[in-house]
């Protein structure tokens, strides 16, 4: 009698979950609607106000920009903050606008007539005064996160300048 009046209780356990369900039409319909009310766009829905700030345009079309060389980082050289000299592998050449007349999308600058995996020594100029970074010139403000950049990430350059075998850069930014 025992054994028998614990079977009939855990069977009744089993088949609950399954009649509890039967009877629902949507079994998730409790979550659906906490979802929805998180989803909400209100502040008092649970989220909070938070400040935004726009896209820099300038920024994202300095980037974008067709006479930019994009790389890989193959090895980065560091003396005291920020100075830095990298070598990067060119994956996509630099390319001016088409002037009037031309039909190629694009015409390589003569003095950067590089080819995918081609290998570059490049250093970013900065305003360096005194072994001191001005860091409120807004190209050292840039080219002083070259610093940190590690082997195997990519980068947009555009190159200033050649001196010997090496290239001086106006910027270098993460990609």
């Amino acid at each position: 009698m025992k054994k028998m009046l614990m079977m009939m209780s855990a069977l009744m356990l089993l088949m609950m979950p399954v009649t509890a369900h039967a009877d629902d039409d949507d079994p998730l319909a409790e979550l659906a609607e906490l979802g929805d009310s998180l989803a909400s766009d209100g502040p008092e829905a649970g989220g909070s106000i938070r400040a935004r700030k726009d896209a820099d345009n300038k920024d994202l079309n300095r980037r974008k920009d067709v006479k930019n060389i994009q790389a890989k980082v193959v090895m980065v050289n560091k003396s005291d903050f920020p100075r830095v000299a990298l070598k990067v592998k060119i994956q996509k050449p630099a390319c001016q606008p088409a002037k009037k007349g031309e039909k190629a999308p694009c015409a390589v600058a003569a003095d950067q007539n590089f080819k995918a995996n081609d290998e570059i020594v490049v250093i970013p100029v900065m305003d360096i005064k005194g072994g001191v970074p001005n860091m409120k010139d807004p190209t050292t403000m840039i080219n002083a996160g070259a610093f940190y950049l590690r082997d195997g990430d990519k980068v947009v350059v555009r190159l200033k300048a050649k001196k010997g075998k090496v290239w001086y850069a106006d910027y270098v930014e993460r990609n």
